[in-house]
């Protein structure tokens, strides 16, 4: 398993201030592996979360769809462990959970929560021109 290591951190788009940047779990994530997971679309960055049953689901901002692959095989195929947050308290109005975050230009696997992930899809153009998908 590849340790969870901060020290090679790539570039992240600018946050919001104060906000920490997504600890970085995987450098290498395969090019085979981010097309197994079946997202249709452009946008660089893709956020992926967990589904109640263990499905995993991608959003990149704009649009969101079920991954072909569930969340212990992407996480099994990428050789990584599931990471776990210490701002893992929901409520009843705003559930925590981990979120990946997959920067599909370098390859790398981002883990963070929300606050952290969310910002950084909602900054990107992530469609010119998608048909046949519904709005997230």
């Amino acid at each position: 398993m590849i340790p969870m290591d901060n020290s090679n951190q790539p570039e992240v788009m600018a946050l919001p201030p104060g906000a920490d940047a997504p600890l970085v779990l995987a450098a290498g994530i395969t090019r085979a592996l981010e097309e197994r997971l079946g997202y249709p679309g452009e946008a660089r960055l893709i956020a992926l979360v967990r589904g109640l049953g263990g499905e995993l689901w991608y959003d990149d901002g704009s649009y969101s769809g079920l991954a072909r692959v569930s969340f212990q095989e992407f996480l099994h195929s990428a050789g990584i462990t599931e990471p776990q947050h210490s701002s893992q308290q929901g409520d009843s109005l705003r559930p925590s959970c981990t979120w990946l975050c997959l920067d599909r230009a370098s390859l790398a696997l981002f883990s963070g929560d929300c606050e952290q992930i969310a910002p950084l899809l909602q900054k990107q153009d992530a469609h010119p021109a998608l048909a046949g998908l519904s709005p997230s």
